[in-house]
């Protein structure tokens, strides 16, 4: 979510709470007066979510439903992890789920 939608919705708001109200300006500095008293942080995404190459994703796709292709369905499985991270001052805490699912 962007700064300026925030500050867009909070123009909205106060027109429905307060109609008719003095005209009233969202700064950049409210929004981050806004962000520190509320605790908001932007955080930036790291990993695959950036750098996907379509063109390849589409050529490894095609090769691999060719590779699908040799097998029966209930002979094709896919697995996936997902792992969570909890850490204090004194401990840290990971979990891990891992689920297994064929097409049948």
């Amino acid at each position: 979510m962007s700064g300026e939608l925030v500050r867009e919705s909070a123009t909205k708001i106060l027109d429905r709470l307060y109609p008719g109200h003095e005209p009233f300006e969202f700064s950049s500095g409210w929004l981050e007066a806004f962000k520190s008293r509320h605790g908001i942080r932007s955080y930036r995404r790291f990993g695959e979510s950036g750098f996907v190459d379509m063109v390849a994703l589409a050529n490894t796709l095609l090769a691999i439903r060719d590779i699908l292709d040799q097998y029966a369905w209930k002979d094709i499985y896919n697995m996936d992890e997902i792992g969570l991270s909890i850490g204090c001052r004194y401990c840290k805490f990971r979990f891990v789920y891992c689920k297994c699912l064929n097409m049948i």
